[in-house]
Formats: C-alpha cells, sequence, structure tokens
C-alpha cells in the first residue's frame, strides 16, 4: 500500500496473525503436556496392584506361594486343565477344572512345599484331537510404571521384568 495508513494496518494485520500461530503452538505445547501429566498420574495408580499379563511364566517365592491366572476360552470344553512346569521341564502339578463356557476363568495354583522359582504354567482346553494350549494370564504385583515419550508406550514393572500395557488383560 502507498498510504501510510493502509500500510500500518496491513503491518498490524501480519503482527496479529503471528501472534495467533505463536498462542496455537503454546496451546498445543500445553496440552501435551497436561496429556503426559496425566498418563503419569493413571500409571503411578498401578503400582502395588495385581495386574494379569500374557505370560507362562509364574513366579514363586518364600512370601507368596499362590500363582494365580486367567484362562481365555475362544470355545467351551468339556475339562479345562492347568498344567504347572519346573526350570527342568518336568510337570509338578495338574489341575482339572472342569467344564467351562468361553471367556475368561480364573484359578490358582498353590505350589506348596515346591521351592521358590519359576514355573512354566501351561492352560488347555480339551477338544476331540486332545488338549490344545488357550492363552493364559498370569497376575503380577506393580512395582513401578514406565512411560514412554508424551505418555506412549507404557510399561509396568513386575518382578518377571517389564510388561507392554497392550499385554495386560485384568487390572486387580
Amino acid at each position: 500500500p502507498a498510504k501510510t495508513n493502509e500500510f500500518m494496518q496491513q503491518i498490524s494485520s501480519m503482527t496479529m496473525v503471528e501472534n495467533m500461530a505463536k498462542m496455537n503452538t503454546t496451546m498445543e505445547s500445553l496440552s501435551a503436556s497436561m496429556l503426559n501429566s496425566q498418563a503419569a498420574l493413571q500409571a503411578s495408580s498401578l503400582v502395588r496392584k495385581n495386574v494379569y499379563v500374557k505370560t507362562d511364566t509364574g513366579v514363586v517365592s518364600e512370601s507368596n506361594k499362590v500363582v494365580k491366572g486367567i484362562a481365555e476360552l475362544p470355545t467351551s470344553t468339556p475339562n479345562l486343565r492347568v498344567s504347572v512346569y519346573d526350570n527342568t521341564g518336568a510337570k509338578v502339578s495338574e489341575m482339572d477344572l472342569g467344564a467351562r463356557q468361553p471367556g475368561d476363568h480364573s484359578f490358582e495354583w498353590n505350589s506348596g512345599e515346591l521351592p521358590p522359582g519359576n514355573y512354566r504354567v501351561v492352560a488347555s482346553a480339551e477338544t476331540q484331537e486332545g488338549h490344545k494350549v488357550v492363552q493364559s494370564y498370569l497376575a503380577y504385583n506393580v512395582n513401578s510404571v514406565s512411560l514412554g515419550q508424551n505418555g506412549v508406550g507404557m510399561k509396568v514393572n513386575t518382578d518377571a521384568g517389564a510388561v507392554a500395557s497392550t499385554d495386560i488383560k485384568q487390572i486387580g
């Protein structure tokens, strides 16, 4: 523009647009920070709670001789079986839980006088071809939680190691 008044209006408009762009960037940063804080707060509430994670390794300690789990049945079965193996692969226990409908079914195994250590816990459903392994989830106490960048990629840290949040079936 050739006139001073029009020139000043154009500069004022450009400054306003620039300030709005800066404010938008600041709001996006604030929003990301709040989401990260919210994720951290939610994750911290898991500490000292049990989570059921996708694994077949149950940990027996001097203070905790019971391994809790969930077997996920895709179809009904005349017999749900839970077998437990020691670190040499020898079967040390077997529980027949009877007929079950599709869905999630809780179980508990008490190690009794067996020594502390890791045990492989395998749930299987009886079929016409014999017993077929089904997905199982075992309970672990959450010691701490690790968050990824911007709260994405949360992992819970248990006695069995770090577990991705996507491998958690149930809390509590």
